[in-house]
């Protein structure tokens, strides 16, 4: 009996012991199931418990970025974990660390109010920029044996705050002997309370309420506007009371956006894409309906022969005529120069162009200037819609997309960094009384989320990656809608009129959804669309391969084909000693079949131009080597010298890269100078090859030709054979300016 009670006893301690040491933080023992992680703010608050972690593991926080309230003097910003983050071995618990801002200070001054005769009244401290408050009732005036005194002001009149001032009482006299009948005016809130009251008003005069507007507390369900007053005001014939009137304005306010992102003039309609005419439709039908806007964020309309061959005014023109609200500058917006976007912006009616953080820029010093590009695109917008909302939308293009851009287009101009701009021109818009603040990025989200927007704005259009995404945090919505017309989005922000939160709700629309919907394309819409195509069908129509077999991949055949066209060009116009040509990506896959010059378009859609430059053997091993496509004439030698230089020919976009300081990156030796330009850009280099070889009416293209494994394509085969000394012969170099203005009518 007694053994059973010392194991008893023991078994009881021992629990004891392990029940004490798992509430500690700092227990050690793994009896398999694994480690505790707590993550607190730095008041004790729990925000977060990570249980179950395995020996080695490195934690992660998965909740809301930690917030500190500011207080009188400072502003805090979340700063990261203490202690630092480490590998889990052992229960651990990490605290919240902040950044603490000083908030600025504004001087005060002092505000004296003295009567007529320089007697003071009233004393006040006044923070700069606010309008001074007199904080008694009004002075009086003791009559006298001629006049009685009614209070009629300040002199100098009540301004904000810069100085201190002394403010003076001014009356209005009335002799007693005046028989013209005088009344009292009494002006009353909703419930009675008095506003102000004006005594001694003359017959026959208007009364003025001179106060500050009034005020009605919302309830649980309403928040009041001031609206009038109740009797309309007339000429005073009597004393009289007017009582102020509120409208009632709904607790919930919502409004619905419609976005579309990355279009690419996809003109025609397609089992994909929805094209231009169901776009606008249905567009135009959604913008006709109350508290709605329409937003397009960026890259437009470049991409397919029917908008590139007018420079996209074909969608500047439909954007004209179905009312699109907003449309924010993307890279491929530069894409035939500043002249033609700032043509078609001068060509806008009605549609705000955005791009705030667009700045001049001088190329040669690397200096960005002082001054945002309004005749390329404004800042912000600013919308009131029909329910009372006041909408502000600020649109910008990311940063680093200026590396995206033919360097040639972009030497005035500079994209400043977004982030900033975002925020300060989003604090414009709520000091200008926006109730709702969207941005509109041509960026994705990785460029936005993480960067505490949620202050700023209360939903987030992403652009530029071609993705469908939809991520919340704080609270705000990240969203974009794919690309060439195949998907929209339709979101709904609600505005909490009491709390001033904003909720937001989207579903994501197919082009299925949208053809199903419009049925019938908006006439106007249509003949618009017709006029332009009539002017290119025959050209989007002509045949250049009549028959392909196999499918020549966008990262293969494709690029391949067009690098054997070009140095057959080479060769045509005199540079036949060129060592290899050179281009990147084509846009999209061309399948087996017929090919059209409108399916070249689409996966040659830009209009670049080629160049013959003069490298070094190490800037072939650097760049083409390891990216891109070629075609090499000679595949007896493969070795390339580093120190040598060598002929090769590229497309601009390639040749005159800049990296994110505008620093000629991909070939720097090379610093914006060539030996010689080819004529023509190179998908007509490539429509005509196709024609001259007898693709276009007999003959059989074969993808397999152009395999990127292929004797004549395979750039991994280039080696580095080291330095070897070379006379070489001098060149002629011309230093490449910015291309000739392509202006269009």
């Amino acid at each position: 009996m007694k053994k059973c009670f010392v194991w008893i006893m023991t078994a009881l301690l021992v629990a004891a012991l392990f029940l004490s040491l798992v509430g500690c933080d700092n227990f050690e023992f793994d009896f398999g199931f694994g480690y505790t992680v707590t993550w607190k703010n730095d008041d004790g608050s729990v925000l977060e418990v990570d249980r179950r972690l395995e020996k080695g593991e490195v934690p992660t926080y998965n909740g809301k970025t930690p917030t500190k309230e500011e207080d009188e003097d400072y502003v805090y910003t979340f700063n990261g974990w203490t202690p630092a983050i480490v590998e889990v071995t052992k229960n651990a618990v990490y605290q919240a660390t902040y950044k603490a801002t000083p908030k600025e200070k504004l001087p005060t001054y002092t505000i004296t109010f003295a009567d007529y005769d320089g007697t003071l009244l009233f004393t006040a401290t006044v923070t700069q920029g606010q309008l001074p408050v007199y904080g008694a009732d009004d002075p009086s005036r003791q009559e006298d044996d001629q006049c009685i005194y009614v209070f009629d002001g300040w002199t100098p009149a009540l301004s904000k705050a810069t100085a201190d001032c002394t403010y003076t009482a001014t009356y209005r006299s009335i002799a007693k002997d005046d028989d013209t009948p005088y009344y009292t005016v009494l002006w009353l809130n909703y419930d009675g309370t008095p506003l102000e009251t004006d005594a001694y008003v003359e017959e026959g005069a208007l009364p003025t309420y001179d106060g500050a507007t009034p005020t009605r507390s919302s309830d649980g369900d309403h928040s009041y506007a001031f609206d009038s007053w109740s009797p309309v005001i007339g000429e005073v014939t009597e004393d009289i009371s007017y009582t102020a009137t509120y409208r009632t304005v709904d607790r919930n306010l919502s409004m619905t956006v419609y976005a579309v992102n990355d279009f690419h003039g996809a003109i025609e309609q397609t089992g994909s894409q929805a094209g231009l005419g169901y776009l606008a439709t249905y567009f135009k039908q959604k913008g006709q309906q109350p508290d709605t806007l329409l937003i397009d964020s960026g890259d437009t309309w470049q991409g397919s022969i029917y908008s590139n061959h007018n420079h996209g005014r074909i969608v500047v023109d439909v954007y004209n005529a179905i009312g699109m609200d907003v449309r924010t500058v993307g890279n491929h917006d530069f894409d035939w120069g500043l002249d033609a976007l700032r043509a078609n912006t001068a060509a806008t009616r009605g549609t705000a162009t955005l791009g705030a953080n667009i700045y001049n820029y001088n190329f040669n010093t690397k200096q960005v200037g002082y001054a945002q590009q309004s005749d390329l695109a404004k800042e912000t917008a600013i919308f009131t819609l029909e329910n009372g909302l006041k909408v502000g939308v600020v649109g910008v293009i990311g940063e680093d997309q200026i590396t995206t851009i033919d360097s040639l287009y972009v030497q005035e101009i500079a994209f400043i960094d977004h982030i900033s701009v975002i925020k300060k021109q989003a604090k414009a818009l709520r000091d200008e009384g926006c109730d709702i603040v969207i941005c509109s990025i041509h960026g994705g989200q990785e460029d936005v989320l993480g960067n505490s927007l949620s202050e700023y704005v209360d939903l987030v259009l992403c652009a530029h990656t071609h993705q469908l995404e939809n991520t919340t945090e704080d609270g705000v919505l990240f969203a974009q809608f794919g690309s060439y017309g195949k998907y929209f989005g339709e979101i709904t922000l609600t505005l909490d009129t009491l709390t001033r939160k904003v909720s937001t709700s989207f579903k994501t629309l197919y082009a299925s959804d949208v053809v199903s919907d419009v049925r019938t394309v908006d006439s106007e819409v249509q003949s618009i669309i017709d006029e332009y195509n009539a002017s290119c069908d025959a050209e989007a129509d002509q045949v250049v391969v009549k028959q392909a077999n196999g499918n020549f991949s966008s990262s293969g055949a494709l690029p391949n084909l067009m690098c054997r066209a070009l140095y057959d060009e080479c060769v045509k116009q005199g540079y036949d000693d060129v060592y290899l040509t050179y281009v990147n990506n084509a846009r999209s896959t061309l399948r087996s079949g017929q090919w059209t010059y409108a399916d070249l378009y689409q996966a040659f859609p830009f209009d670049n131009e080629v160049y013959i430059i003069e490298v070094t053997g190490q800037e072939i091993l650097n760049e083409v080597a390891k990216y891109n496509f070629i075609y090499k004439p000679d595949t007896t030698d493969w070795t390339v010298y580093t120190n040598r230089k060598y002929k090769i020919a590229a497309i601009d976009y390639l040749v005159f890269h800049t990296n994110k300081s505008r620093r000629y990156d991909y070939f720097p030796t090379n610093a914006g100078r060539y030996v010689g330009k080819l004529e023509g850009n190179y998908r007509t280099i490539l429509r005509d090859w196709l024609i001259d070889q007898g693709f276009a009416e007999f003959g059989v293209l074969s993808a397999g030709t152009f395999s990127s494994s292929g004797e004549h394509f395979a750039r991994t085969n280039l080696s580095n054979g080291g330095t070897l000394e070379v006379v070489f012969q001098d060149h002629d170099f011309v230093v490449c300016l910015p291309p000739e203005k392509r202006l269009f009518a």
